[in-house]
């Protein structure tokens, strides 16, 4: 080969090669930066509540409490951390400071510390000793000190911020590796404050918070920051706007500021968000709900266990998970027992991914360019995905098991590290006049997962879109659930009256208690029916559904006409459409007829001896 024959192959393999070359999609919006791929990647991780507060059965403790008090007689936090890797949690976050001050470490910046205890001798450290367990056991560990402290007779003052930075300096070195700083929005009022015993308030920058992140960044630049946080943006997650644990079904990563007390707004985010700002859900063991021990609280059931997996994780959110510590200074054994039975079902319902090896087809991916193909979505790995073509705003999938295969669950993952795209989708399966649709999405994003009625297809379409230049999906994952095991009484613990619900339901009508702080929301529900859940009711079963407010209550009415409640219930509880509907009248326990058919009310009135 002459000279010139060899420059001429040489210049047709890069034309060649910039030929057919395909650019990766553009990102799309903010991105999480690796830490909040690693966070969320994180899915499920609890909170460690202990404290004076334990012993006090206080949730808010006011500051004044002899530490004397805390002398457990068996303290062990290998078990702590043990529980949690057994029970699938990948970290623990410490209450190292809760609002009354007392530090679980022993802090030069105050005297209210674990060394104040008999626990000991007084050389005790329970943050040294849970980063030990943490390390042992291959979990994560996160601290929380509250910024506001009830106990200290500074607090207001520049010399008390002085001495919260301090802490914050001397827990950075408990570990390598802290995944989570969190931080709590309670700011402010009554307390001990040194014997002061009078409310104090605080100006928004009165804790520095630049000052403190940037110091943790420079000793723990992998930590993530959750909560209320000023002025600071990366690296931050978001509070879902409730501690109930049930997130929003819309749920978008995107967000400005992780300090508004827009509750509806901290669980949906905003799509056109200027920061990475997720959502960690959270709720505690205990319901009715209580953060620290309390004999008056039983763990939660498995079904309202499994549904809180569904509302946090499977909805794009992260699933904090409150543990009480007894005063023995264990996780009480009621307690671990919940959390493994949760545990051993969530394995059963993730057993066996459907979506392995079937023939998956579309009718575009970004330049026909095996790197963006569709296969990538079924491969088992986050790290590929399939895109689109740009302009494509509607795109779908089809799934061929090839044959008849049942079905009750479908896992979804966008390529978040190109940002979060898609704001609705379809599934559904082929039949003989077309297809049919099984069920309906909003937002996807690190993750989501819906539960429908068992289906049985051969071949399902998911359509998606967005308004994107294009998409991208990561996984695609299928599952058959097995039905929940049989338990006395299926819904959470009794709810006191206190809360939301009354325990009752009436096959003719439910009524509930509304709490004060919730009544605008059911008056908004009384005035406007969800769109969509009278068809869907209708198909199970329920006729003439109305709503109805008066004295403080809600009563729902209703006319069942079928054989099978129970079978009736599941379907409604499984669909996305009807599942706010399921949990507001909360079907679980069988259901009481009237006493005299046509008077309602008065069976009502009657049945739950209303005012």
């Amino acid at each position: 080969m002459n000279l010139k024959s060899h420059y001429t192959l040489i210049l047709l393999l890069l034309f060649i090669s910039c030929s057919t070359r395909v650019d990766p999609p553009a990102p799309y919006g903010p991105v999480p930066t690796e830490n909040q791929v690693r966070w969320h990647e994180m899915e499920y991780y609890g909170l460690v509540c202990y404290g004076l507060n334990t012993y006090t059965r206080q949730e808010w403790g006011y500051g004044d409490v002899d530490p004397t008090v805390f002398n457990p007689s068996n303290l062990d936090t290998d078990q702590w951390a043990r529980v949690a890797k057994d029970a699938g949690m990948k970290g623990l976050i410490l209450v190292a400071k809760h609002h009354d001050g007392f530090c679980l470490w022993p802090s030069k910046t105050t005297e209210y510390t674990i060394a104040a205890t008999p626990w000991q001798g007084g050389k005790g450290d329970v943050l040294g000793d849970l980063a030990k367990s943490c390390n042992k056991y291959g979990l994560k560990l996160g601290i929380y000190i509250s910024p506001w402290d009830r106990n200290h007779s500074e607090y207001g003052k520049q010399s008390y911020v002085d001495a919260y930075h301090e802490q914050w300096k001397e827990v950075l070195d408990y570990s390598d590796d802290i995944w989570e700083c969190w931080f709590d929005g309670a700011n402010g009022g009554t307390g001990y404050y040194g014997g002061a015993r009078e409310t104090r308030t605080i100006t928004k920058g009165y804790y520095q918070f630049p000052e403190i992140f940037k110091f943790i960044k420079e000793k723990q630049p992998n930590t993530i920051f959750f909560g209320y946080v000023e002025d600071v943006t990366e690296d931050v997650v978001r509070w879902g706007g409730t501690e109930d644990g049930t997130g929003s079904e819309t749920n978008w990563c995107r967000f400005n500021d992780a300090t508004t007390y827009d509750q509806e707004l901290m669980k949906t985010g905003l799509k056109k968000g200027e920061y990475w700002m997720p959502v960690e859900g959270n709720t505690t063991i205990l319901y009715p709900k209580k953060w620290f021990y309390n004999e008056s609280s039983k763990p939660r059931t498995l079904r309202n266990l499994v549904d809180l997996y569904y509302t946090t994780i499977g909805q794009n959110a992260t699933f904090l998970l409150g543990l009480s510590i007894g005063p023995d200074g264990l996780i009480p054994e009621r307690d671990v027992k919940s959390m493994l039975s949760q545990k051993k079902q969530m394995d059963k319902e993730f057993e066996k991914n459907l979506a392995e090896g079937v023939k998956i087809t579309t009718e575009n991916y970004r330049s026909n360019n095996s790197r963006y193909k569709p296969e990538n979505t079924i491969d088992g790995s986050t790290k590929t995905y399939w895109a689109t073509g740009d302009g494509i705003k509607e795109p779908s999938l089809i799934m061929d098991f090839g044959k008849e295969t049942i079905f009750n669950r479908i896992l979804l993952q966008e390529y978040i590290r190109l940002g979060q795209r898609i704001h609705k989708f379809k599934l559904e399966m082929e039949k003989e006049d077309g297809w049919k649709e099984i069920t309906l999405g909003t937002t996807i994003g690190y993750k989501r997962i819906l539960r429908f009625a068992d289906v049985k297809a051969t071949r399902i379409r998911l359509t998606l879109e967005t308004d994107a230049p294009c998409l991208t999906l990561s996984n695609i994952e299928i599952f058959y659930a097995p039905p929940l095991p049989a338990e006395p009484g299926c819904c959470p613990a009794e709810k006191s009256d206190s809360d939301v619900f009354v325990n009752k339901i009436v096959r003719k009508g439910a009524v509930i208690k509304v709490k004060p702080e919730k009544l605008e929301f059911y008056k908004e529900l009384h005035a406007n029916p969800w769109d969509g859940v009278n068809n869907k009711l209708k198909e199970s079963n329920i006729q003439n559904y109305s709503i109805y407010y008066r004295d403080g209550y809600l009563f729902s009415y209703l006319e069942y006409t079928g054989d099978n409640w129970d079978e009736d219930m599941k379907k409604l509880a499984a669909d996305s459409t009807t599942r706010a509907w399921w949990e507001l009248t909360d079907p679980c326990q069988e259901p009481v007829p009237f006493a005299k058919e046509g008077e309602w009310w008065a069976d009502l009135e009657e049945v739950y001896h209303l005012d």
